[in-house]
């Protein structure tokens, strides 16, 4: 209400008057309400099915990303009833939709995003989820000497050949209780703060682990460092590897943390409405002008994203 009121700018009373935004507000639909239900049976997502497909296109016709790229999960807050909210203690918000995203490292560009919904009453449960939704995302982006930088949900040894067939490389860190993981590489309180050691799978898979304090380990595996290097200027001193995936990981992190100063979002107890503010506020902040990259940046970014086409 206050956007049309006497001392903002008069911007939003000539584009449309209050009455008709609420409205458009109330009866907004994102896709045909006769067919949904046929629909819903191959996709939970169904009611934004097509407006999504719309943002993906936009997204990743606007705008080719660095070298850099990380792959994380993003909750959106949420508390109405869906077929999959997730609960993540972790996450500030704790409920909400979860969407897995590709963020190009340098400026946080959304690149790509996939709805997590669960698996439908006729599936058989997902086996290497996390190595499924990495191949998904990036696939688009192989072949061209890209990182590709995720925690540890999304590890598994066989991704990282895979990847280096498509010449990208991948860093990314690993739980200590995977099976491919050393003894000499978990929980130790017998280790030394600020300890390293090394592995290497067949010359091509760098396995760092790291000693941050006592009885804490942090293994990164790698297909791009191979060095045993440390830096010498600090006190912890860390292996490059794990200062490289430092500066290169919260990619997802930050585009999650600058939607919740960008807020446009407002009350409502539909789930597409809700998802449809978060697809707002990625247009939002994909929006503004942003550094070339080496050229290969298609456009300033100002222009590029237009969500419904």
């Amino acid at each position: 209400m206050e956007l049309w009121g006497a001392t903002p700018c008069p911007i939003y009373k000539a584009a449309l008057s209050y009455d008709r935004f609420i409205c458009i507000k109330q009866f907004i639909r994102f896709d045909n309400g006769n067919t949904r239900q046929q629909r819903v049976i191959n996709s939970k997502t169904a009611a934004i099915d097509d407006i999504w497909q719309m943002l993906q296109h936009n997204l990743a016709a606007a705008y080719t990303p660095h070298e850099a790229l990380t792959v994380d999960e993003q909750l959106f807050p949420y508390r109405g009833r869906t077929l999959f909210t997730q609960y993540i203690p972790s996450k500030p918000a704790k409920y909400g939709l979860k969407v897995w995203w590709l963020c190009d490292s340098q400026n946080y560009y959304p690149a790509k995003g996939m709805i997590y919904s669960r698996k439908l009453p006729n599936q058989q449960r997902e086996i290497n989820q996390g190595q499924n939704v990495v191949q998904d995302l990036v696939e688009k982006y192989l072949d061209a000497g890209r990182t590709i930088y995720a925690d540890n949900f999304f590890t598994t040894l066989g991704l990282a050949p895979i990847l280096m067939r498509r010449k990208t490389a991948y860093v990314d860190t690993v739980r200590y209780n995977k099976t491919f993981i050393p003894q000499d590489f978990k929980k130790n309180p017998k280790r030394t703060i600020n300890s390293t050691l090394f592995g290497f799978n067949e010359g091509d898979i760098a396995l760092c682990s790291y000693v941050p304090k006592k009885n804490k380990v942090v293994n990164v595996l790698s297909t791009m460092h191979f060095t045993c290097r440390v830096d010498e200027q600090t006190e912890n001193r860390k292996r490059y590897a794990i200062l490289d995936y430092n500066a290169n990981k919260c990619g997802v992190d930050t585009m999650d943390q600058m939607l919740g100063i960008y807020r446009c979002k407002g009350a409502t107890q539909r789930w597409p409405l809700a998802m449809f503010y978060n697809m707002l506020l990625n247009n939002h902040i994909t929006s503004y002008p942003r550094i070339r990259c080496q050229g290969i940046t298609k456009t300033d970014g100002r222009q590029c994203i237009v969500v419904c086409g």
